[in-house]
Order: structure tokens, then C-alpha cells, then sequence
């Protein structure tokens, strides 16, 4: 995954709405996390990174676990 701030980020997590999967990640660089999926059920997830600055919920990535 890619973006910006990303070296101090505290927590990957999917969301669907209903249901919230910690996902395990590392910090490669400042724009970019190699996060493992957690075993969900099949559908589309938000990719919610939490850095120092918060949690950015306003447009965040989606993932399709199929």
C-alpha cells in the first residue's frame, strides 16, 4: 500500500462496516506498508491506517477479498 506519513503508522485495519480485522504490517519507507490480509469472509473492505496524525476515514482504499 502507498501513501504519505506512513513510517510511524500504529495500526492496519479492514472494515466493512460491520465487522474490523487487524491486519499485520510492516513500515518499508515513509509512503509505503506491506500489510498481510486477515482471514475475512468474501467482500469489499476500507484499508484504515492509523499513523501519530490519526486515522483518515474520509476516502481511504478499498480491498476486494474474494
Amino acid at each position: 500500500m502507498g501513501g504519505t506519513c506512513l513510517l510511524d503508522a500504529a495500526a492496519v485495519v479492514l472494515g466493512n462496516g460491520l465487522t474490523q480485522a487487524p491486519a499485520t504490517f510492516v513500515n518499508l519507507s515513509p509512503t509505503q506498508i506491506l500489510a498481510v490480509v486477515p482471514a475475512v469472509l468474501p467482500g469489499t473492505y476500507s484499508v484504515l491506517v492509523t499513523t501519530p496524525g490519526g486515522t483518515d476515514t474520509t476516502a481511504p482504499p478499498t480491498l476486494l477479498v474474494l
